[in-house]
């Protein structure tokens, strides 16, 4: 996790530090995410009578039941720099 939690922050500055409180908090935070979606995907396989089979169509559709689609594919773009060409 701390890896994952440093290269990301490298996108968006080099010298970002973090004190391990902050890695627990994401690690704590991304574990109550993808257990969520789980057991959304679940219910929805159960729904669709196959109580023991998940598929990946469950996992996205839970995703964009619970409306995290566009928060998870835009999660790993760094912001833009924006410069002021004035000559």
């Amino acid at each position: 996790m701390k890896g994952l939690v440093r290269d990301v922050g490298k996108e968006y500055k080099t010298d970002l530090r973090f004190e391990n409180k902050v890695y627990e908090a994401l690690r704590v935070a991304s574990e109550d995410m993808i257990t969520s979606i789980f057991v959304n995907a679940k219910k929805i396989a159960t729904e669709s009578k196959r109580p023991q089979t998940v598929k990946q169509s469950d996992v996205l559709l839970a995703i964009n039941i619970m409306n995290l689609g566009n928060q998870l594919t835009t999660i790993h773009t760094p912001p833009t720099t924006h410069h002021n060409d004035q000559t």
